[in-house]
């Protein structure tokens, strides 16, 4: 498997940043925010920092729960996402969002700035997972919590299994590796050691699962590779590649199909600390 660090969209520029929030962000990260922020507990007046906060769909949710006497922190090393983010209407009865440009380790904030640190779908691309996790820590208030969220295996994800198989067998090991990134910290039991290792102690991981749905069929689950950091690589590709490619992908994933739709399920581990 490639380097999951490499998986970032600092570098794969605006049209993947845009495609991720047209195509994933409604169709599979705004769900996964509901449950994340559930397991949070979020209560109004509360401070909140969103890690990889991509384009700011977890922070804008939390900010409703939060009103506008809480106050929430979005960070991302990636410009894209955060114009997007910041080019979203904003409604006073919400919490202010102020978002920054910072990686994970350090993080741009004081210690024990915040009551709640959220990270949906970060950690397993940070370079430094132990020090990120003590970073979090660092910046939340004790007595606070931290809320991660991290996608099973791609078994327990099988569109997405289905998609890196097809890639397999349709382009070169250093571009199919990449979509396998998302899915490389997948074992409950590691991420609990991780958050051990950083000398956290009171722990749970809960493995959840929710539907996902693409509702134009084959072809829209097929897209999702124009919202990650390959499409860039994909795109220079000779186009009977990429062809040849999609054709592949088809043939895979036309089991999932119900009707029109392209329907299967999703897991994600959601690691929760309370410091």
């Amino acid at each position: 498997m490639s380097d999951p660090t490499k998986f970032d969209f600092k570098s794969s520029g605006t049209l993947v940043a845009q495609v991720y929030e047209e195509l994933l962000v409604p169709r599979i990260f705004e769900p996964w925010s509901k449950l994340l922020l559930t397991e949070a507990r979020l209560s109004p007046g509360e401070s909140v920092l969103d890690v990889a906060c991509g384009p700011g769909t977890v922070a804008r949710m939390a900010s409703i729960t939060l009103g506008p006497k809480g106050k929430v922190t979005a960070i991302d090393i990636s410009p894209p996402m955060l114009d997007i983010a910041r080019a979203k209407s904003h409604s006073p009865e919400r919490a202010p969002i102020e978002y920054m440009e910072s990686p994970a380790v350090p993080l741009k904030a004081d210690d024990a700035t915040f009551d709640v640190t959220l990270c949906q779908q970060g950690l397993q691309f940070f370079p430094e997972k132990v020090e990120a996790l003590k970073e979090m820590a660092r910046v939340t208030r004790p007595g606070g919590r931290i809320a991660l969220a991290v996608w099973g295996s791609l078994t327990q994800n099988p569109i997405f299994g289905e998609i890196c198989a097809g890639l397999d067998e349709s382009l070169p090991s250093s571009i199919a590796d990449m979509m396998k990134a998302p899915f490389s910290l997948s074992d409950p039991e590691q991420l609990r050691a991780l958050g051990e290792e950083a000398g956290l102690k009171d722990i749970e991981v809960k493995t959840c699962s929710l539907p996902v749905t693409f509702e134009r069929g084959v072809d829209q689950a097929i897209r999702v590779l124009d919202a990650t950091p390959l499409a860039p690589q994909i795109a220079e590709l000779p186009s009977e590649k990429q062809e040849a490619m999609v054709e592949i992908l088809q043939d895979r994933l036309k089991q999932f199909l119900n009707g029109d739709r392209c329907v299967s399920s999703a897991v994600s581990n959601i690691l929760m600390i309370n410091v």
